[in-house]
């Protein structure tokens, strides 16, 4: 039985470059940037903006998203750990950036311990496979036996060393099957290609805005 693999979605700060700190009564006194790792219109973008709206409210201050993608969420958390711990710049971690990248990447640029400061947990988010109402298997044990078969299966993913392609790894090595890995810059452009491609299949997560047509 494959496991669940649950991905917590982090509120962090940076805490790479100390700086003088304000008055903790004053904060705070200007705009506060989200640097989110993931592509607009994905699980993570969507549970920033969320937050940055909800977070913004409650402050009293406008909280701007700005998007920087690439090597699955690591260059744009990079972005944030070389920022100043001054409280305005602030991301949303997960999994990936925070738990895979670290034993994927052996030169990663930041410590996602030292160089974060936990805000809280905003929540969390399972895998799924999906894939359209015209591929040939109904559930798992289907899938598993097309690629037994020798049936040429690709699958998506949000990414090269993303959680998405960390659980298929898992599933063909525990049930000895193959398939081709078609790694994604976003889970929006994915789900695009996946609806265009019948005989493909994705793992993807499950609180992203799209909604697929058949789940397993």
């Amino acid at each position: 039985m494959l496991r669940t693999v649950t991905l917590s979605f982090l509120a962090l700060l940076s805490a790479a470059l100390p700086v003088r700190a304000e008055d903790p009564a004053a904060y705070p006194t200007h705009k506060i940037r989200m640097l989110l790792p993931y592509a607009a219109g994905g699980g993570g973008d969507v549970v920033g903006r969320l937050l940055a709206d909800r977070m913004g409210k409650t402050l009293g201050q406008s909280i701007y998203i700005e998007n920087h993608t690439g090597a699955a969420g690591t260059l744009g958390t990079q972005m944030v750990a070389a920022s100043p711990n001054d409280g305005y710049t602030i991301t949303v971690g997960g999994m990936t950036t925070h738990v895979l990248a670290p034993a994927i990447y052996p030169k990663l640029a930041y410590d996602p311990i030292k160089d974060f400061t936990t805000i809280g947990r905003v929540g969390t988010s399972s895998i799924m496979l999906v894939a359209t109402k015209d591929f040939s298997a109904n559930d798992i044990k289907g899938l598993i036996a097309l690629a037994k078969k020798g049936e040429p299966i690709q699958y998506g993913s949000w990414g090269v060393g993303s959680t998405g392609q960390f659980c298929a790894e898992i599933l063909m090595q525990q049930r000895g099957i193959k398939m081709d890995h078609v790694p994604f810059n976003g889970i929006a452009k994915l789900a695009g290609d996946l609806l265009g491609h019948p005989l493909a299949a994705t793992s993807r997560l499950r609180h992203s805005t799209w909604r697929p047509r058949r789940r397993w």
